[in-house]
């Protein structure tokens, strides 16, 4: 019988898009972005927490069936051409890692002046660390647009590795098309 579960808590903060369009001070942005890097890249390290599906699982093959689902059912961004080409293209796997799933500057909290919490935890899963990095350099407004190459350096800087190929980042974006 499947069931379904719904925790709730209130977690103090705004959202880091939200801190980002309020703050034009450069070394404030660059803080805030490399806590950012830095708060994924401990993510990213956790240990999968007890009872998640570790082992045998085609993270990337459930998302692009997930999105063929959602491209039947729902208006989405993506095309069925669009899908038939991910599935051509579809990249390598790799040791799945704890990711967010829908790790965009909305969904990142600031309390104070530190990232405090991810929030919209429902694509937390083991799976494919370079889609949560794909989403979260996303070009916005407010971060990560092409006038601010700053960002991308103290996002990175904080994640501690080098940043996905621009191959990398265009799968994930273009997959991210139908969620």
């Amino acid at each position: 019988v499947p069931e379904g579960w719904l925790v709730m808590d209130f977690v103090p903060g705004q959202t880091l898009s939200n801190v980002l369009q309020q703050t034009v001070d450069l070394l404030t942005r660059g803080i805030l972005l490399h806590d950012f890097g830095h708060a994924l890249a401990e993510l990213h390290s956790t240990p999968a927490p007890k009872g998640l599906p570790v082992s045998g699982a085609d993270w990337l093959g459930e998302k692009l069936d997930e999105a063929s689902e959602n491209l039947d059912r729902y208006k989405v961004d993506g095309t069925a051409e669009l899908l038939a080409q991910l599935r051509q293209d579809r990249l390598a796997a790799i040791t799945p890692a704890l990711i967010h799933g829908d790790c965009t500057i909305d969904n990142v909290l600031v309390g104070g002046s530190r990232i405090s919490s991810f929030i919209d935890w429902a694509g937390g899963a083991m799976g494919d660390r370079r889609y949560d990095l794909a989403l979260a350099t996303r070009p916005r407004r407010e971060a990560f647009s092409a006038r601010r190459a700053s960002d991308l350096r103290a996002f990175y800087e904080g994640y501690g590795a080098a940043s996905i190929t621009q191959s990398e980042y265009d799968y994930f974006n273009r997959l991210y098309e139908f969620f």
